[in-house]
């Protein structure tokens, strides 16, 4: 299960979770990391712009993206 308090993401499972829930811990909605929004459905991400990219990077669950260039989010992207 994965935890979140303030910008503080914790996993745990079982009364480790239950520790953490009581310290302020709530639980985090599951990320679908294989999904694309409904709004970039179609548009092809070789024409998207940087800040687009940057949150479907981070839609997709990728982490320290805030500071790439265009052309490394795509690699990245394209995988």
């Amino acid at each position: 299960m994965r935890l979140i308090r303030k910008n503080v993401e914790r996993e745990a499972e079982g009364s480790a979770a239950e520790k953490l829930i009581s310290d302020g811990f709530t639980p985090m909605k599951e990320a679908t990391p294989d999904t694309v929004p409904e709004e970039k459905i179609g548009k092809d991400i070789e024409d998207m712009t940087v800040e687009e990219l940057k949150t479907l990077a981070k839609e997709k669950g990728l982490t320290g993206v805030s500071s790439l260039a265009k052309a490394d989010l795509l690699a990245i992207l394209k995988g």
